[in-house]
Formats: C-alpha cells, structure tokens, sequence
C-alpha cells in the first residue's frame, strides 16, 4: 500500500491536484514509518515526493527541509540510487535562492553518483542542473551550450527525464529563450549538441566554479 500511495500522490501532483497529492503522500509516510527499518526507504521516497508539492508552491523552506530529511535517511540507507534524484531536487532550492555553492555541491555530489551507477539519464539531469545555475546567473551562454548538449542526448537516447527533471528543464528552457536573441542561443545551442556526454561533463565542471 505505502507505494501505490506514494506514485498515485505523485501523479496528483503531476496533474496540480496537490491536496490530493499530500494527503496520499503523507498516509504512504505514516504506513512507511509505522514498518521500522523495514519502511525506511520508503519513507525517505516519500518525503522528497512531498518535497514536491511546497516546491511547485514556491514554498522553499519547507521544501528544502523536507528533501535535507529525505538526504539524510537516504545517506544512513546508503541508496545512492534514490539518493541522486533528492539531491538534484535540493540543488534546485538552492538555485531559486541564489545559494550557487551549494547548489553546485549537490549537482556536483548527484553527478558523482550517477557516474559510479553508470546512470546515463542522471548524469544528463545533472548537466540540465548545472545549465540552470548559469541560467540563474545570467551566463546565458554557457547555458544554453549545456542546453543544447542535453536536448540532444535526450534525443538520441529516446528516454524522457524523470517528471520532476522534466518541470525544472522545461521552464528554464522557457526562462533562456526569452532573455537571449535568437541567433546568439542557435549558436550555442549548436555548440552544445555537437558534445559527446563525456565532454559535457568536463565542460559543466571547468565552467560552473564555485
């Protein structure tokens, strides 16, 4: 019961239902944390999941409270599987709050982990993290080129981001193309879809410096 709770209150959330959303979300917690250590998991799912919903609200301190819970649950479980998605998540707070460094941190620590899980679509999100931190501080190029190198991995890869990396691509996506002219973004948009995922990576670390 506790994972069908917790995916039908993400897919409220999808759908912007999100009293609906919390209310299943937060019974899958309780049913989680009534099974011990059996229900740990869980339970640390369910709270980056409910992250979720003050995050769409623009509530970020009580977002980021409850995804630091779900880190640090998921780091005692060492589950660095579900642990990458959390920190990214994190790491977008940290972005709409302009604290860049610790933003980087986390974007950094999820790519790490994705790299050792040989995790092809995370490492990618983290680079879609990584052009957001540029996006936020108004390097629109080095933006848009990590743009460009994601949307074309995404394309040739044939697989979508996770939902919630999905929300976060499109609306910086929409954020970029209305603050640079048309020919300066085709042009590093090109630049960057011409990048292997490995040369990416180098890019995104030597150019995002704390």
């Amino acid at each position: 019961l506790v994972w069908p709770l917790m995916y039908l209150g993400w897919t409220f959330w999808g759908l912007g239902e999100h009293e609906h959303a919390k209310k299943c979300l937060e019974r899958s917690l309780a049913i989680a944390n009534s099974l011990g250590d059996e229900g740990r998991g869980a339970a640390a799912v369910a709270m980056a999941y409910l992250g979720d919903i003050p995050y769409a609200q623009g509530n970020l301190p009580e977002a980021r409270k409850l995804y630091e819970k779900a880190i640090l649950l998921l780091r005692e479980l060492q589950n660095p599987s579900m642990l990458t998605p959390s920190l990214r998540r994190l790491g977008y707070v940290e972005v709409r709050t302009e604290n860049f460094s610790q933003a980087v941190h986390l974007f950094c620590e999820s790519l790490e982990l994705n790299r050792q899980l040989s995790h092809q679509h995370g490492t990618v999100a983290c680079l879609a993290g990584f052009a957001a931190i540029h996006l936020a501080k108004k390097n629109f190029e080095q933006a848009a080129i990590l743009y460009g190198c994601v949307e074309n991995l995404l394309r040739t890869s044939g697989q979508p981001f996770m939902f919630t990396d999905t929300v976060e691509y499109e609306r910086c996506i929409a954020q970029l193309k209305q603050s640079v002219d048309e020919k300066m973004l085709a042009g590093a948009w090109s630049k960057g879809a011409t990048l292997s995922l490995e040369q990416a990576v180098e890019y995104a670390l030597k150019e995002t410096r704390i």
